[in-house]
């Protein structure tokens, strides 16, 4: 594989720390301040593997930096 802007020793991703949903069904390192992930991929899903938005260009990876996540459905207890 040849050198490029996305490979090499000298990358950084700049990711936070291994952190899992509430589910405990997956985990994922969300990208930081600064990261070269932020907004340099394309041809990306509506939604990323959280389920959050990715509300600008989507970011290199499976989770979305700023990205909104679905409010949870909580049913009302009635009185």
């Amino acid at each position: 594989m040849l050198p490029n802007s996305q490979t090499g020793t000298g990358l950084d991703p700049k990711l936070g720390p291994l952190t899992s949903d509430p589910s405990g069904f997956t985990s994922y390192r969300l990208p930081l301040v600064g990261s070269p992930l932020i907004n340099a991929g394309f041809n990306c899903l509506a939604r990323d593997q959280r389920g959050a938005s990715r509300p600008d260009a989507c970011d290199i990876g499976a989770v979305e930096f700023g990205g909104l996540l679905p409010r949870a459905f909580i049913p009302q207890a009635a009185r």
